[in-house]
């Protein structure tokens, strides 16, 4: 019987694990050679430094840390993102609409992936100079 249920339960949040889509936002994308690309279905890959923590972008954000905490910047207050390259580590410095730049530093083994015309498009944020969240394109 327990394992009937526990299968059931397995099934049901396999099901609900599936039907939420996770990819949900589409960047315009610029890279270091100035290639202009529409990914959609953007998926952003990276690691946070101090403390070190591993991080993917999601349907509502971007993760980051604050303080001791951490917060999630959401793609509709993002103007745009600039990723800087610096001696030891890269930076993505976000643009928040009525806010600050905020500079979260990331290593450089990050990557942004995401569907074109022609297929999936993938590349390292090492090699990505911008992006910006385009709404409903």
């Amino acid at each position: 019987m327990f394992r009937k249920r526990a299968a059931s339960l397995l099934a049901v949040m396999f099901l609900i694990a599936f039907s939420i889509p996770l990819l949900a936002v589409d960047l315009t994308v610029v890279d270091s050679t100035g290639k202009q690309t529409l990914l959609k279905d953007a998926l952003l890959t990276y690691v946070l430094l101090n403390p070190e923590q591993f991080q993917m972008s999601n349907p509502d954000g971007l993760a980051i840390h604050k303080g001791k905490g951490q917060t999630t910047i959401e793609w509709k207050n993002i103007a745009k993102i600039v990723i800087k390259k610096d001696k030891t580590q890269l930076q993505m410095l976000i643009t928040v609409k009525g806010s600050p730049e905020v500079v979260v530093p990331i290593k450089e083994t990050g990557t942004l992936q995401g569907h074109v015309t022609s297929g999936t498009f993938k590349i390292a944020l090492s090699e990505v100079k911008s992006m910006v969240p385009t709404p409903g394109s």
